[in-house]
C-alpha cells in the first residue's frame, strides 16, 4: 500500500552548487554522495526531518535524465511514494494502466524503486520501499 512521500528528487547540471544550497541555506543533512551506475547519475542524498531528498546530475548525454534536464531545465525531477509492498503495488498500478520502466523493482540509492513513466519516457513518479 502506498503511504506518503518517500523522497523528492531534483535534477541539475551542477550537483555541487544545488546540493550546497540545500545544505547551507535550508539546513538539509548530507547523507552521502554516490554514482548510480545503471543510469549513469551522480547523486547527493540528503535528509530533512523524515524525508529524503536526492539531487541528481545526469552524466550520459542522450540518456532519459539528460534529455529531461535539457527539455525542462533544473528543478523538480520526481516524487517517490512510500510502498510497503512494492511488487504488489506495481501490479495494482499496472492494472490501472500505469507503465513502468522496469518489470520488477530495482535497487535504488538505498531502497527498492519502481519508476512510472509517461508515453515520452519521462518519469511521472516512483514508488520506493526501504530495505529494512
Amino acid at each position: 500500500m502506498i503511504k506518503g512521500v518517500h523522497h523528492i528528487a531534483y535534477i541539475t547540471d551542477d550537483l555541487e552548487r544545488l546540493s550546497g544550497y540545500f545544505q547551507e541555506v535550508l539546513g538539509f543533512q548530507f547523507i552521502k554522495k554516490l554514482h548510480y551506475e545503471s543510469w549513469d547519475l551522480d547523486i547527493v542524498l540528503m535528509k530533512t526531518g523524515d524525508q529524503y531528498v536526492e539531487i541528481i546530475e545526469p552524466r550520459a548525454p542522450g540518456s532519459a535524465p539528460y534529455r529531461f534536464l535539457e527539455k525542462h531545465g533544473e528543478g523538480l525531477y520526481h516524487v517517490a511514494y512510500v510502498s510497503t509492498d512494492i511488487e504488489k503495488d506495481m501490479e495494482m498500478l499496472k492494472e490501472k494502466g500505469i507503465k513502468f520502466l522496469e518489470e520488477k523493482p530495482q535497487e535504488g540509492v538505498a531502497w527498492l524503486i519502481a519508476t512510472a513513466v509517461n508515453e515520452e519516457g519521462d518519469i511521472i513518479f516512483q514508488i520506493a520501499q526501504n530495505k529494512e
